[in-house]
């Protein structure tokens, strides 16, 4: 798993300068922690990542990979736009063609939270919120 990937996007530069060095075993790190555990330090507030129930390993992991930074906070907010551009459209052919979500629908929708997407912890997190 590529952290930039998993926390952030791809555009996110590591060499950033940082407030104090936190070492890498005082951080959260996406190639030997799972998901449930990064979950457990993790969570997300529209666009912004927040330490999950004042989690002292998510917020040493927010500062050292400067992940509350504005520029990602922005790049956030343009997925969830995007994700709900989508939603939009999809609740509008539904209400047109009174029917339920397709198979098609559902699978565009879960695909933000695929681990090969920006931000998929940010949208597993918030699909999850409203029980995707």
């Amino acid at each position: 798993i590529n952290i930039l990937n998993h926390f952030s996007s791809y555009h996110f530069n590591l060499s950033k300068h940082l407030p104090h060095i936190i070492a890498i075993h005082d951080a959260l790190n996406p190639c030997k922690h799972t998901d449930a555990e990064i979950e457990a330090h993790l969570t997300f507030e529209d666009e912004l990542i927040k330490p999950n129930h004042n989690s002292n390993l998510g917020l040493s992991t927010i500062k050292k990979y400067r992940l509350d930074n504005e520029l990602l906070d922005h790049k956030r907010l343009k997925y969830i736009k995007l994700f709900n551009h989508l939603l939009i459209q999809i609740l509008k052919r539904q209400n047109l063609e009174k029917r339920a979500m397709t198979q098609t629908e559902i699978e565009a929708i879960e695909a933000f939270k695929r681990i090969d997407n920006p931000y998929s912890l940010m949208f597993k997190v918030l699909l999850k919120k409203t029980g995707h």
